[in-house]
């Protein structure tokens, strides 16, 4: 091989190096630190008893972890009710199966009380969720 092939064959191959993109430090900062994946919990809105007994509501799970939860809320009672959770409401859903789904999200650990209504203006203490760090 002459002198001039070979410093046009290491031309090439700069040149070629220099075209790969480098990883960013912003770049690879995200794919080291992926987003936590959204947890999905089952909430159920019943009645304890005839009416007019107390509603509760059930989790599943019922231990958390801190982060955005979504809940997915089915009212297996008679009437229209709604959820709050941690200041997040969701909206009104209608008797018996009436669905509603809602994300909070959860900054400290602790045991978060529900809030349900049984009539327009009335809350009612509905249970809690646990939220572990």
């Amino acid at each position: 091989m002459t002198g001039r092939a070979a410093i046009g064959m290491l031309v090439g191959f700069a040149v070629a190096c220099a075209t790969v993109p480098a990883a960013s430090p912003a770049r690879s900062s995200a794919l080291a630190s992926p987003r936590p994946p959204l947890i999905k919990v089952s909430a159920r809105i019943r009645s304890e008893g005839p009416y007019p007994s107390p509603l509760k509501v059930f989790f599943t799970p019922s231990v958390v972890n801190v982060g955005t939860i979504l809940f997915v809320i089915t009212n297996s009672d008679n009437g229209h009710h709604f959820l709050q959770i941690g200041g997040v409401s969701s909206r009104m859903m209608g008797p018996t199966g009436g669905k509603a789904v809602m994300r909070v999200t959860f900054k400290k650990p602790g045991i978060y009380g529900v809030a349900t209504n049984l009539l327009p203006g009335e809350y009612l203490d509905g249970g809690s969720i646990t939220v572990v760090k």
